[in-house]
């Protein structure tokens, strides 16, 4: 069974598992929704989480801390490109959405690092 383009992913195999199994969709989905959301809420505390069936996700230490060092480089180097008078509004805009950008990162990253 090839998914047609009008349906997302996750509604295909909402659809697929309801018959293979005889479920409703509802249940199906439901039990989906549960398990995501439940990975996601564990994610800020856990060093990884296993979804059965589907795969192990471990976060990485080293990994992370050199990419704390790289955000951190950015954000100065974005910083520095801002107090140049020459640069054009839609360049300025663009360095402005980067450090929206890594500034988030380095948010989401530092409570995994235990750090400030």
């Amino acid at each position: 069974m090839e998914r047609p383009t009008t349906l997302t992913i996750k509604q295909f195999l909402i659809r697929k598992l309801a018959v293979d199994i005889m479920v409703p969709e509802s249940i199906i989905e439901s039990v989906i929704t549960h398990q995501f959301s439940s990975a996601l809420n564990a994610l800020p505390t856990n060093n990884s989480i296993e979804i059965s069936g589907f795969g192990k996700f471990v976060f990485k230490l080293k990994i992370a801390q050199k990419k704390l060092i790289r955000y951190t480089e950015q954000l100065a180097y974005y910083n520095a490109q801002l107090e140049d008078e020459n640069l054009s509004a839609t360049k300025r805009r663009g360095v402005l959405l980067r450090i929206e950008t890594v500034q988030k990162n380095i948010k989401d990253l530092k409570p995994k690092l235990n750090e400030d």
